[in-house]
């Protein structure tokens, strides 16, 4: 289901309307029988079908003969290095209790066919997003509260340095400055100045430079970022508001765990200030007086690397995106 939800007079779309990065990789059912062969399973396929929600890699839901639970099948079509990184990060969130399904088998190597697949666990529920459509104000605000719960289990787990991780999930430095350089880029970009104008273009500019100081955050702080940490990766039951599962590791880095709140508080414009509420009574970081604000900086590198998109094959992505700007924009000036 895709579509608009009317709360009160705010009209809530989140990024449901948004363009998939990648085409799916359909399967037939034979290819995925083959599949699970090479995992160990002897059991028959007796049906799967693709999974739709989701921006960039393919999901199935297959069901075996004689087994109770389905599985879910995953194709990596974006970044086939991120399958082996999710598996090894997969053991050290289960020990964090963070609610990651079990992996049962993954080939980052391409050993058999010529992608990156793994089967998982199937757990329960629907996407947070879809949810979120049909929720309640007080419903949203526990969502947010389970989900900053969550925040606080992963991002106790630190590494030796911040940077991205490589295939083994040892970690690449950042070189010093490159948040500011990124950032550089995106303003050298025509596009992004033509879409924001002349005037938010300029806010835009001083909010960054005004905030410079707040970039070396990223580059000294050491937690796990989840870094795609929005309402579309989370898994809930709708009856109890209970998050079931966070998936989608595949973007993992080391840095600032106010990163991943920025992503967190994108859409808070259309579900209400019970989300940024839900930060400042459950988190367990040291928020300092302007966390926000960073939170919403870092947040601007997403959006703005957004806009960067094609915008004929990109539309809505790159229109909604550039109306978060301007929001963020018309906030903090």
């Amino acid at each position: 289901m895709s579509g608009f939800f009317v709360w009160g007079k705010m009209k809530i779309k989140l990024d449901t309307h948004w363009e998939r990065r990648t085409k799916h990789s359909f399967l037939t059912q034979e290819e995925i029988q083959n599949l699970f062969k090479i995992a160990g399973f002897k059991k028959t396929v007796f049906s799967s079908e693709v999974i739709t929600n989701g921006l960039a890699n393919t999901n199935y839901k297959v069901v075996l003969e004689n087994f109770a639970k389905p599985f879910f099948l995953r194709i990596w079509t974006r970044d086939s290095n991120a399958c082996q990184k999710e598996f090894l990060l997969n053991e050290k969130l289960a020990k964090f209790k963070v609610p990651v399904p079990k992996i049962y088998f993954t080939d980052w190597g391409k050993s058999k066919v010529d992608f990156c697949w793994g089967i998982y666990e199937w757990v329960e529920g629907v996407q947070m997003t879809q949810a979120l459509l049909n929720s309640t104000e007080k419903q949203i605000e526990k969502y947010f509260q389970e989900a900053v719960k969550i925040h606080n289990s992963f991002s106790k787990i630190t590494f030796e340095k911040s940077g991205f991780f490589n295939n083994g999930l040892e970690i690449i430095p950042f070189e010093k400055g490159f948040a500011l350089e990124f950032f550089g880029e995106l303003l050298g970009n025509p596009q992004i100045r033509n879409l924001l104008g002349k005037a938010d273009f300029e806010k835009l500019v001083k909010f960054i430079e005004e905030n410079r100081s707040k970039f070396s955050k990223l580059e000294t702080e050491n937690h796990l970022i989840h870094a795609d940490f929005k309402s579309s990766n989370f898994l809930v039951n709708p009856k109890t508001q209970e998050i079931t599962g966070l998936v989608d590791w595949e973007f993992a880095f080391c840095s600032s765990p106010i990163f991943d709140l920025g992503m967190l508080l994108r859409f808070e414009n259309e579900l209400g200030s019970s989300v940024k509420k839900s930060v400042e009574n459950f988190s367990e970081l040291d928020l300092e007086e302007d966390w926000y604000e960073t939170a919403k900086l870092f947040d601007l590198m997403n959006l703005l690397d957004f806009m960067t998109r094609d915008l004929v094959e990109f539309k809505n992505v790159v229109e909604h995106c550039t109306e978060l700007v301007k929001v963020t924009l018309k906030r903090f000036s």
